[in-house]
């Protein structure tokens, strides 16, 4: 059953992010014991910040983003972002250099920069679901993974320039990702190794700049119109912006994001 859900940037106009689709009914019915199968997701308290890091650190559900979960977000210079079509193959992405960005306790958003890929865009608009999963390489162990709809904002796009306005000017940047958030879960995080963070990368701002307006409309629309699996990824290579400008040879694919 799809309704609609509207997103508020500020205090600018709130505008349609799409018809969502999810269960009728996940809650349990009043006088109706929880059932962890039947009832998915579970709905509960926000926990406070000593919630996250004590006692049972298996599995809980929320149904929003709580300041506490917010500023764990906030922390993290890396994200994982897993989509599927309703047919072929599912794609999992890594994604960093400060793109994501909390919209509100149920809207998130991140910058989606080019890359030799578009799956996530095309998935988006063949099924649109949508996991974003944080983990903490940290002392304090927690997985949080954030479940929901989204759909791909592109330059024109209503909305585009309040959203956009939330990010660093980067280039390259094809479409901003935004996610209605329906569930939210924390894990424990216990197997997840120790990593220390020295810095971001800058191959791809590096290739990004040599290659110019040009050269990346020019790559994007040789390899970001459509998916692995043939799907249409919904990017306009009349929206494309050339400028003049010789393209570059491509980086290697160790070094882009898709």
């Amino acid at each position: 059953m799809g309704r609609q859900v509207e997103c508020a940037l500020n205090n600018n106009p709130s505008f349609l992010i799409r018809q969502l689709r999810r269960p009728a009914d996940p809650f349990p019915a009043p006088g109706r014991r929880y059932s962890p199968v039947r009832d998915w997701p579970r709905p509960g308290a926000v926990p406070s910040p000593a919630g996250l890091f004590d006692g049972d650190r298996m599995a809980r559900f929320y149904e929003r983003l709580d300041e506490t979960l917010q500023e764990f977000i906030r922390r993290q210079h890396l994200f994982f972002v897993a989509t599927a079509p309703r047919s072929g193959r599912i794609n999992l992405s890594p994604k960093g250099a400060d793109t994501f960005r909390v919209i509100d306790d149920r809207h998130v958003a991140y910058q989606d920069i080019t890359g030799s890929g578009n799956e996530t865009a095309a998935h988006l608009l063949d099924d649109g679901r949508l996991t974003v999963m944080f983990c903490s390489f940290d002392p304090d162990p927690l997985i949080l993974r954030l479940y929901g709809h989204g759909r791909a904002l592109r330059h024109g796009d209503e909305g585009w320039p309040a959203l956009s306005g939330r990010f660093a000017a980067l280039p390259g940047v094809r479409q901003i990702v935004l996610l209605a958030v329906e569930s939210v879960q924390t894990s424990c995080g216990y197997a997840v190794p120790h990593y220390r963070y020295e810095g971001d990368r800058d191959t791809y701002l590096r290739w990004a700049q040599k290659k110019g307006t040009a050269g990346l409309a020019a790559y994007q629309e040789q390899k970001n119109l459509v998916s692995i699996d043939g799907l249409p990824t919904g990017l306009r290579p009349d929206a494309l912006l050339p400028e003049s400008g010789a393209a570059q040879p491509d980086p290697p694919s160790s070094t882009l994001k898709s």
